[in-house]
């Protein structure tokens, strides 16, 4: 009986040991973090790497359940050809748990950006197209000499998709693109547009430039601006009065000695190729 009494203490204790090594050892065990982002035709699916765990399940739902997508070692997915304006619901397990499940709305990139300096030279105005299921858009602009982008706006979604940068600098490159946007769902950026302020020809990016004597008046402005402009009323602003001044017969008077910008703007529909709109004169005042 003795015997037999430390046998079955013996196996006791080597049930409660593997009970004990077990529980230990499920509470180990991970759930992955899921991560979810719009990319321009996919959604970009990873998730965390668990320590030991060779297989990953992904799944979508799909009705009133959930449909396997994806089964292997990798901690990436791309989901392919997702519905414009959808809202998807995912989900991934390793040896454990499911993780959170994890919600996004596809949203497209916004196309058709484009960025043109307005004809009364108060600033760019951007324009892009419209996209399925934003409630609105966040834009971002990048200066040549930083060369870095920055949010500049949001624009709801239900106001026009438009918006005027104001407060630009003359003969200054700026980079644009806009990112639409659903609660915490975020489109791809779309295509960057480029303007450059204050330069008559996008094409060249090449002012027009000007010498004049401090003191003196030059009066044969038009006969430079004939190759630009084929007829027209002409007005004229100078961006710095302080070292060069023009009236309103295109007069230019020398202030004192530097370097000044002053624009030649006419009417639409009155200059050569109907595109070019405003010159930009860089007076060098000696």
């Amino acid at each position: 009986m003795k015997t037999i009494r430390i046998i079955a203490s013996a196996l006791l204790s080597a049930a409660i040991v593997m009970s004990s090594a077990t529980i230990f050892s499920a509470a180990k065990t991970k759930t992955p973090t899921l991560k979810a982002s719009n990319k321009s035709k996919s959604i970009s699916l990873k998730w965390s790497k668990i320590k030991g765990t060779k297989t990953y399940t992904l799944m979508y739902k799909k009705g009133s359940g959930y449909k396997k997508v994806y089964s292997g070692s990798k901690t990436k997915f791309s989901f392919k050809k997702p519905a414009a304006g959808k809202t998807y619901t995912f989900k991934v397990k390793g040896s454990g748990k499911y993780s959170k499940a994890v919600n996004i709305k596809y949203l497209k990139p916004a196309k058709n950006l484009t960025a043109a300096e307005t004809f009364d030279m108060k600033g760019i105005l951007l324009k892009w197209s419209k996209v399925k299921g934003a409630k609105s858009y966040k834009l971002y602009r990048s200066v040549k000499s930083k060369n870095s982008f920055s949010k500049i706006a949001t624009v709801a979604a239900s106001a026009k998709r438009q918006y005027l940068d104001t407060g630009l600098k003359s003969i200054e490159s700026y980079k644009y693109y806009v990112v639409a946007v659903n609660g915490k769902s975020k489109s791809a950026k779309s295509s960057q547009a480029h303007d450059i302020y204050g330069y008559y020809d996008r094409k060249t990016d090449a002012p027009m430039t000007l010498t004049i004597k401090k003191g003196s008046d030059y009066r044969d402005i038009y006969e430079k601006l004939d190759k630009y402009f084929a007829t027209g009323l002409v007005s004229w602003k100078s961006l710095n009065t302080k070292i060069v001044k023009v009236d309103s017969f295109g007069i230019f008077k020398g202030v004192k000695k530097g370097t000044a910008t002053v624009l030649a703007t006419v009417q639409p529909g009155v200059y050569k190729n109907n595109k070019k709109k405003t010159v930009n004169i860089i007076v060098t005042v000696k």
